[in-house]
């Protein structure tokens, strides 16, 4: 019934697109851009398209992962219907089916607490998508998403809510009745002892009856409007009308006072009313009511057409923490009434003549005496309706002035520290949110690539930065790494890790140009980014075939190489702008880019990092520095990437001494397992085996491999006359010599700089010489570049330099 009813009022199908791809992770990009055409052809946002991509990127490596694991390789087939302002996709597969309603809402704070990652790629698509359904049906799995454009709806309430933000308790209910027993001890000072408390009596009974009577049917109506949620929330998740529609008819029937009652979901539609015409219909919010804030009901007075006078709880139906919609229940006000009248006539007729007595004699002592007792009650009530900004006026020195003098003091203290309170729950609401994202958008698995060990450690801060790291495959053998860090904090600063993540993976598939990757991800991010936010970057490609690897860098921290062999260390750090800087001219940030390239060799470690290492700070406000970091790199260099990382971990927390930090701490580690011509002589065996002893033809088993079909044979020839030497390279691949200088040397020619600045390269390398440093592998040219790279490359420059060093010491 739902579905068919669904499908009456569903938009017409606009277009339809269909893909079928192999389940593999090399056609992920494929994937991407066949439903960017289609988002983009629906019209949606940018942001809306990467949320897309993500989910469609998470569900379709599941597929891959899962799916068929341990089976033949298979196939992921997409359609995607686009209606007006909607895509509707279906992803359909032929593996292993997974029990998608069996999957629980996962304990983000223990997800953020342990540093957990995977195990929410569910949660990630449910969160990104409008509506989510997964089936089995004749041995085929399809999961379908739906997702609406739409306006951005704020994820946390502002700091400036209303005055009504507090539960606001009816009026008749909270307004006292005139005659009260502090009135009674100024109006009736000569009565007969037996007449005060007949009238105390009295005035008691009846003032607390009405407001009994009430507060105890409102009472009952709030718990009947939870009951009703929680009744209702399987069949809402499940959008069982008729389930529904049986809940909400038992609970008109069985209460008679109650005037309607009605469910509907988060988009406003009623799927139960006990008023049959409105079903299926939008609700509209009469004008002032409020909706339930959190897990808390709301109350609302309203005029019913049908009804008249309506007491309205609106109560939260919620499914763990997941909020699917509301339940509505209105009690007439006549109805109270009826109830309120019945009581109070049995007291009217006992008490009828002596009120009549006592009140016509006291009633000018009574104005004059209770007025300001009035505006005291009137203030309080004010209050306790959530208005903190209520003050009272009392033109008068006694001690009702200094009441209400005091009592307004009180709610301007009240008021402020309320929204200090919210403003400090919105900010940890939004660091919360932030760092779920973070930790979802990490790369879950280290990249295996031959040749290379890789290792990473993320580490968030207690508040939120915007530390990025990511793993992409460019081909088969070529690997991209990208370490960045987003300059604001909370929820934007994780919304730009989206993009630049999106950006990234779309974009660095098949490209091996590092600038081109880096420039292209700058183009998409950067008319989305707030003005004031910007990402520095470094982005590395490392190719195990070639064993060459290529880097650019955007602003980011410089990249560490360590060579084992010298025992030196290499700031390597390409210029280039930060990403996401609205530059004059769209083309000077491609400009600005250098691409450098570095071979590595056996026992070479490469560490990419951001500034929230150096910058860790221990209770005394020391930081972890530079230093340290490089001691640390040159004294465990020996270690595995894993190895090495656990220990820089372990460093940094014996150095910060669990200091709550202000920035998130992430690195990336690259060490050289192997050299050129190993990996070289390993892809020739492989080559042989595949022919040989798997039987696959040559030439099928060279486009495998990347290698033309006249270099098998001509292997073959090389090894059926010397054996497996033959497939060893006989001339030594080019050294892979640096083109910059060390941090030593770098060291030593500023020393000589502040000393004489009228040192060029060619006498800085004759000084270097004399001090006993080895100069041979070094150049002028050498020298040059990096005076440049430091801004010493004239003489002007350099003595400037030498008069502030010296000033300094």
């Amino acid at each position: 019934m739902p579905g068919l009813l669904k499908g009456l009022f569903r938009k017409p199908i606009l277009q339809t697109y269909d893909l079928e791809v192999p389940a593999d992770e090399r056609h992920l990009g494929d994937i991407r851009d066949f439903i960017t055409r289609a988002a983009a052809e629906a019209h949606f946002n940018p942001n809306e398209m990467n949320n897309i991509k993500l989910a469609l990127d998470e569900a379709c490596s599941n597929v891959i992962r899962h799916a068929y694991k341990g089976m033949d390789p298979g196939m992921i087939r997409l359609r995607v219907d686009r209606r007006e302002g909607e895509l509707e996709i279906f992803i359909r597969d032929s593996g292993k089916s997974f029990e998608w309603k069996k999957s629980k809402t996962p304990d983000l704070n223990r997800y953020v607490e342990i540093g957990k990652r995977g195990g929410l790629g569910i949660w990630f698509i449910r969160k990104l998508m409008d509506e989510t359904e997964y089936q089995t049906v004749r041995g085929e799995n399809e999961l379908r998403l739906l997702k609406r454009t739409r306006e951005p709806v704020p994820l946390i309430a502002p700091a400036h809510l209303p005055e009504t933000t507090l539960p606001v308790p009816f009026e008749a209910a909270a307004k006292p009745h005139r005659f009260s027993r502090v009135s009674f001890k100024y109006l009736f000072p000569v009565t007969a002892s037996v007449a005060v408390l007949v009238l105390v009596i009295f005035a008691y009974m009846f003032t607390n009856l009405a407001q009994s009577l009430r507060s105890e049917i409102l009472s009952n109506t709030t718990e009947l409007t939870r009951q009703l949620a929680r009744d209702a929330e399987n069949y809402l998740l499940k959008q069982d009308d008729l389930h529904l529609a049986t809940v909400v008819k038992t609970l008109i029937r069985t209460n008679p006072k109650l005037a309607y009652a009605f469910i509907l979901d988060n988009s406003g539609v009623i799927w139960a009313h006990s008023q049959t015409t409105r079903l299926f219909t939008t609700y509209v919010p009469p004008a002032g009511a409020k909706l339930p804030h959190g897990r808390e009901a709301a109350r609302n007075e309203i005029d019913d057409p049908q009804a008249g006078q309506v007491h309205e709880i609106a109560y939260p139906i919620f499914l763990g923490d997941l909020r699917l919609g509301t339940a509505f229940v209105g009690v007439r006000e006549a109805a109270i009434g009826e109830e309120i009248r019945k009581g109070r006539r049995g007291a009217l007729i006992m008490f009828l003549v002596a009120m009549v007595v006592s009140t016509s004699g006291a009633y000018f002592l009574m104005t004059f005496l209770v007025a300001p007792i009035r505006k005291l009650t009137d203030g309080m009530l004010a209050v306790s309706q959530g208005r903190l900004d209520h003050q009272i006026i009392i033109q008068s020195n006694d001690e009702f002035g200094q009441i209400a003098k005091v009592f307004n003091d009180m709610t301007r203290r009240f008021n402020q520290a309320q929204r200090n309170l919210l403003e400090q729950e919105r900010i940890q609401q939004e660091m919360q949110v932030a760092q779920e994202i973070q930790h979802t958008l990490l790369p879950r698995e280290l990249p295996q690539i031959e040749g290379y060990d890789v290792s990473s450690m993320y580490r968030s801060a207690k508040e939120v930065g915007g530390d990025y790291f990511d793993f992409v495959w460019v081909d088969d053998n070529v690997l991209g790494i990208a370490v960045a860090d987003v300059s604001g904090k909370g929820i934007p600063g994780s919304l730009v890790m989206t993009m630049i993540r999106t950006a990234l993976r779309l974009e660095a598939r098949n490209n091996h140009n590092a600038t081109d990757v880096m420039a292209k991800v700058n183009n998409f991010v950067t008319r989305d980014m707030k003005k004031g936010m910007f990402v520095t970057m470094f982005y590395i490609i490392l190719d195990s075939r070639r064993r060459i690897i290529q880097y650019t860098c955007a602003g980011h921290n410089p990249m560490i190489l360590y060579r084992e062999e010298t025992d030196q260390i290499y700031y390597l750090k390409p210029r280039g702008f930060p990403v996401g800087i609205d530059l004059p001219n769209p083309d000077l940030f491609q400009k600005s880019l250098t691409q450098e390239t570095v071979k590595l060799k056996k026992g070479d470690v490469l560490l990419l990092y951001t500034d929230g290492i150096t910058e860790a700070m221990n209770p005394r406000r020391e930081q972890f520095g530079e230093k340290r970091l490089l001691d640390l790199v040159r004294q465990h260099h020996d270690l595995s990437a894993e190895e090495f990382v656990q220990k820089l971990s372990e460093d940094i927390a014996r150095f910060t001494e669990d200091y709550p930090q202000n920035d998130d701490i992430t690195c990336v580690a690259i060490k050289e397992k192997m050299m050129a011509d190993d990996v070289q002589f390993n892809l020739r065996r492989k080559l042989f085996y595949l022919v040989e002893r798997q039987g696959v033809p040559v030439r099928e088993a060279c486009r495998h491999l990347n290698v033309s079909p006249t270099t098998y044979y001509r292997l073959k020839q090389l090894r059926d006359k010397y054996g497996l030497r033959g497939l060893k390279e006989t001339v030594q691949r080019k050294d892979a010599q640096m083109q910059q200088l060390s941090l030593e040397e770098r060291r030593q020619i500023l020393e000589l700089i502040i000393s004489n600045p009228d040192l060029g390269p060619t006498r800085l390398l004759q000084a270097m010489s004399e001090a006993g440093f080895e100069v041979d592998h070094l150049s002028e040219k050498m020298v040059y570049e990096e005076l440049k790279r430091l801004r010493l490359a004239t003489r002007e420059e350099r003595l400037a330099y030498s008069e502030k060093k010296k000033k300094v010491d």
